[in-house]
């Protein structure tokens, strides 16, 4: 922003004043927040359950997959 002559906080300011008077502009910020919080929470969740299952399969006495023979 140096190119600009807009310090950071003029900047954020700008955004703000902008997307609070724009009921347009406000709606669409919240739905691409929601969409990418939704997306980031998904995958979260999901890396949490990966890394869940792998200590699990680790711990003494987990469950072992079905061997040659058993059924599950």
């Amino acid at each position: 922003m140096a190119e600009t002559g807009i310090t950071p906080a003029e900047a954020i300011d700008l955004v703000v004043t902008n997307v609070l008077s724009d009921p347009i502009t406000l709606v669409l910020v919240l739905l691409g927040a929601l969409f990418v919080g939704g997306a980031s929470a998904v995958l979260g969740l999901l890396s949490l359950g990966a890394v869940a299952e792998q200590l699990g399969q680790l711990a003494p006495g987990g469950r072992s997959p079905p061997g040659p023979g058993e059924r599950s």
